[in-house]
Parts: structure tokens; sequence; C-alpha cells
């Protein structure tokens, strides 16, 4: 294992819990005085306690940054000198399904005409 990456590092992570059901981990990390991150063991037991049936490790360091409708949620390393440059992102986006919508919109019509 690379000893360099293997302490306590701000990570990203993704863990599968079911079919359509993800969870995202963004653990800020270097600061002493809020989140010094994580190590290897304590993000897999992180994963095995919220149910995940296996994760995966993305990139860390100063790179965690998680956005929420456009907006950062987590508080970055580099938030207090230069944001670093990626190459690619997870990007999840709610499908656009109208269809239980128009289900119940039926049902209800029809308990409406009996």
């Amino acid at each position: 294992m690379n000893v360099s990456i293997s302490g306590f590092e701000p990570r990203t992570a993704i863990g599968y819990v079911e079919p359509n059901h993800y969870i995202i981990l963004a653990v800020d990390g270097r600061r002493t005085q809020y989140s010094r991150g994580m190590n290897f063991d304590k993000l897999s037991k992180a994963f095995a306690e919220l149910g995940c049936q296996s994760a995966y490790n993305l990139d860390g360091g100063s790179s965690v940054t998680l956005y929420d409708n456009g907006e950062i949620v987590n508080q970055p390393c580099w938030w207090f000198a230069d944001e670093r440059e990626i190459s690619d992102i997870v990007y999840i986006e709610k499908p656009q399904d109208d269809t239980q919508t128009e289900v119940q919109d039926e049902t209800q019509s029809d308990a409406q005409t009996e």
C-alpha cells in the first residue's frame, strides 16, 4: 500500500447499497481545527456501517469538492488557496420522469367517476 496516501487525508468515495441507491462521501481534511480526513480503514468501516455492499475510493486530497445544485457543500482543503483543476467528475441527476404523477392522477380520476 502506498503509505503517502493511506493516512488521514481528504477523500471522495462512492458506495453501492442496492440498485439506484448509492452513497457518496466527501471527507474534508488537512485542517486540524476542522477535519483531519480519513484513512482507508475508517472509510471502509463508514461504508459498512451505512449498509453498502461495496465501495470505491475516488480521487482525494485537494480535489475533494462536493457540489449540490451548483453550491459547494463541503469545506475543501483548497478553500484558502487555489482551486485544483480536475479532469473528470461523478455527476448524478434526478430523472425527469413524470410517469408516477400521471399514474396517480389517473387513479384519482377513476375514483372520482365511480
